[in-house]
């Protein structure tokens, strides 16, 4: 989860003890953090967790600033703001299956250097859509980025969140990657014939070694500007200014 609020610290920090019987300890709160319900909005402080299960956890103080009353039988929250209709809001299953499958997705994306964890404030929701043979694919739904023009220095506008993270697609460059790799472009076309060229295994060993060893570290020459990119995740620096 992203929002624009700086955290405070706590001068005394607490001990919050969860159902399982652990014990987490808060040290931070962002305050005045706005939620709408339908077209009202509230304000709650929310505690940091360090927890995944839960994008955010709403207790009674917020329940009671809006005016929510609880039915357990039919899990049924009702809200009677002054001078409003009444809102109403069901609970339902939490989609076990649908969870599960996410962990497992995100585990196997990590393990393969796809993605990797994020702190962009940019964030795009994700869904799964049942395949013909009912298994699940996790889609990024990009349809507002995609309303965007994207440039180079746009990778961080293509994260997307879930509730077990914040996640980067991780990208590695190829200075001319079209042309070294038209050999093996060419052996995917639809009527090509799959016969492994010299000019094939060239173009695949070349991508191989680029991508699998470090770029040689030169000092710039002239006074021209130079655009530095650099890494945005929480495992290391992908550039040091000197």
């Amino acid at each position: 989860m992203r929002f624009d609020v700086l955290p405070d610290v706590f001068l005394d920090p607490f001990s919050i003890s969860t159902p399982v019987g652990d014990s987490i300890v808060a040290k931070r709160v962002y305050r005045r953090c706005p939620i709408s319900l339908s077209h009202i909005f509230t304000l709650v402080d929310l505690v940091e967790l360090d927890m995944l299960d839960f994008d955010v956890i709403l207790g009674m103080d917020w329940l009671h600033s809006c005016y929510a009353s609880i039915d357990c039988r039919t899990h049924i929250v009702k809200f009677q703001f002054p001078n409003e209709p009444v809102l109403e809001w069901k609970g339902g299953n939490s989609m076990p299956k649908e969870l599960k499958k996410l962990k497992e997705q995100l585990k196997d994306l990590l393990d393969k250097d796809f993605i990797r964890p994020s702190i962009s404030v940019w964030g795009a929701p994700f869904l799964f859509v049942r395949k013909k043979d009912d298994s699940l694919r996790m889609c990024i739904d990009y349809s507002q980025l995609n309303k965007l023009k994207v440039k180079e220095d746009d990778i961080l506008k293509t994260a997307f969140q879930t509730r077990y993270g914040h996640y980067e697609f991780l990208r590695r460059f190829v200075e001319g990657f079209s042309s070294i790799a038209s050999p093996l472009t060419a052996l995917t076309q639809k009527k090509a014939k799959f016969i492994w060229p010299e000019a094939g295994e060239k173009s695949f060993q070349e991508l191989k070694d680029r991508l699998t060893s470090a770029s040689m570290l030169t000092l710039p020459e002239g006074t021209d500007d130079f655009v530095v990119y650099c890494d945005t995740s929480r495992i290391g620096l992908g550039c040091v200014l000197m």
